[in-house]
């Protein structure tokens, strides 16, 4: 992930066209760009010091730049999605290309839903 990454993820959550409940988010986002590699600058309208904490929410997703299918759940983190099946599970495989050497520590999660109270 860099820079490159973050200003069009960003830049697709705040489109006029966007469905991304992120878009109210970033409504004072004025203007953002790469100042280098790693490092992009916002620009506000107003003063906000709960910025940090708001790209923090999870609906600010960072995807590669180009990505033009977001389903598919590909993006920076220690795994790749294999498949998700709402209300019964999620399967993901550990991430080639995960920038922490040696990390994750496993080859794969699966994360079932159990909708029985009793049962969980």
């Amino acid at each position: 992930m860099d820079a490159k990454d973050v200003l069009y993820s960003i830049n697709h959550h705040r489109k006029a066209d966007s469905k991304s409940a992120a878009k109210a988010l970033l409504k004072t986002v004025t203007d953002l760009k790469a100042e280098d590699k790693q490092t992009i600058k916002f620009t506000l309208d107003v003063g906000s010091a709960d910025f940090p904490y708001l790209m923090n929410d999870y609906h600010i997703t960072i995807f590669p730049e180009g990505t033009t299918k977001f389903e598919d759940g590909m993006g920076t983190g220690p795994f790749v999605l294999e498949s998700f099946e709402p209300g019964i599970s999620c399967r993901a495989k550990r991430n080639p290309n995960y920038f922490k050497e040696g990390k994750p520590y496993f080859d794969a999660i699966e994360v079932t839903h159990i909708a029985d109270v009793t049962a969980r």
